[in-house]
């Protein structure tokens, strides 16, 4: 069970690394220049500083649900969140 928790660890850390680099660097090139601080300062505030809410809903869940119970939830819902995006904003699968 523990090496297969640090797999899973490393593999999250690694995925999170890369969502933030490539976020920055579609924000980056993308924006125009003038507009450029305000857009790192949404976005930074947005990925960082909305964490402590996830933590609150999936505390919630795990404390109605189970832990299991809460992680399926909130995959559910996360997977539900990116399929919505994809749905709802096809102008981002086309930026270069």
């Amino acid at each position: 069970v523990f090496w297969v928790s640090l797999l899973c660890l490393v593999v999250t850390g690694a995925s999170n690394t890369t969502f933030t680099s490539s976020g920055n660097a579609v924000l980056q090139t993308n924006v125009p220049a003038h507009f450029r601080g305000r857009v790192m300062g949404v976005f930074t505030m947005t990925s960082q500083g909305t964490n402590v809410f996830g933590s609150l809903l999936i505390g919630g869940l795990g404390s109605a649900f189970g832990a299991a119970g809460g992680l399926a939830i909130s995959s559910a819902i996360a997977v539900l969140a990116a399929v919505m995006s994809f749905i709802l904003a096809p102008g981002f699968r086309r930026l270069h």
